[in-house]
């Protein structure tokens, strides 16, 4: 047998459908993930990698998997669910959240599908992308409540095993806001 290098350049993320959607595409305006990871990177909370490309293929097929398995339960216990509900525009920044939960009370949340590289044991709190872009897209939506699925690769490298941990998120008013009062301050330095 001969082993041979085998090259193949993939399109980006979203660029080709795989969510069984047709393509939808963005504004070309500012969006909230533009201002997010411009702050990130900024304050060294966030590197930027050379070829991030691949990771962003593996959330994305994480993404569409977890959202088929998510609207079949959600969908058992009456809530309706919509994976990849539209782009949404407040104060001129767009967004364009996961996933949209109406519960049969009526309540509605957002949902976010992230595959994640660090361990299970960090914090929500400290991951201010994430947090930072789930609560613009309440505030957005004049919703207080999330849902984040987080799957985490490596879960807590001890040893390395993927670990799902769902978490439930309720804001206050007062957080989204300050939240949202910092993505416009930060959105004129983009």
């Amino acid at each position: 047998m001969r082993v041979e290098p085998y090259s193949i350049t993939w399109p980006k993320c979203y660029e080709v459908p795989t969510d069984g959607c047709p393509p939808v595409a963005r504004s070309k305006g500012l969006h909230l993930s533009t201002v997010l990871h411009s702050v990130a990177v900024r304050m060294g909370w966030l590197q930027e990698l050379e070829d991030i490309e691949f990771m962003g293929h593996l959330g994305v097929a994480f993404e569409n998997y977890a959202s088929i398995l998510t609207a079949h339960v959600l969908r058992q216990s009456g809530s309706a669910f919509t994976f990849h509900p539209g782009e949404f525009e407040l104060d001129g920044i767009y967004m364009n959240p996961d996933g949209l939960e109406c519960t049969p009370e009526g309540v509605l949340r957002i949902h976010e599908f992230k595959l994640m590289w660090c361990s299970a044991g960090k914090s929500i709190d400290s991951m201010f992308y994430r947090l930072s872009q789930i609560k613009g897209y309440c505030h957005a939506l004049g919703i207080t409540e999330a849902i984040a699925h987080m799957a985490f690769a490596a879960g807590y490298f001890k040893p390395p095993f993927p670990i799902f941990k769902p978490i439930k998120l309720i804001f206050t008013e007062r957080e989204l806001k300050e939240n949202w009062d910092m993505v416009l301050r930060e959105a004129k330095n983009v």
